[in-house]
């Protein structure tokens, strides 16, 4: 009976250091994430969202001037009118691009 009792005993010991190590462990984990990690500020979102929305208007302004030109060509080397095909299709393709960027500016304007 009473090496039942030291062994209730000790368990109960052996639960309390687990728990005190378990303490220390997140202290320190704490310290580390005050230490190392970066604050989250309004900056940082802004110059991630603003490099997002430059890369979006160059994408809409690029595709529309590359599609349009590998239109304008094919359409040359298919019907064999070699230059006429290619700018009208690139002025269509720049046109479209633009078309793009206003429409991007015009939403994000709206989003604040």
């Amino acid at each position: 009976m009473a090496l039942g009792k030291k062994s209730k005993k000790d368990k109960e010991k052996k639960m309390e250091n687990t728990i005190e190590e378990q303490d220390k462990i997140s202290k320190k984990i704490e310290e580390f994430q005050d230490k190392y990690q970066k604050p989250y500020t309004d900056d940082n979102r802004n110059s991630s969202s603003a490099f997002g929305l430059a890369m979006r208007i160059t994408t809409d302004l690029m595709s529309g001037i590359i599609i349009g030109g590998i239109m304008g060509w094919s359409f040359d080397k298919l019907f064999g009118t070699e230059p006429w095909f290619l700018i009208i299709f690139f002025v269509f393709g720049v046109c479209a691009g633009i078309t793009n960027v206003i429409k991007t500016a015009n939403k994000m304007n709206k989003l604040g």
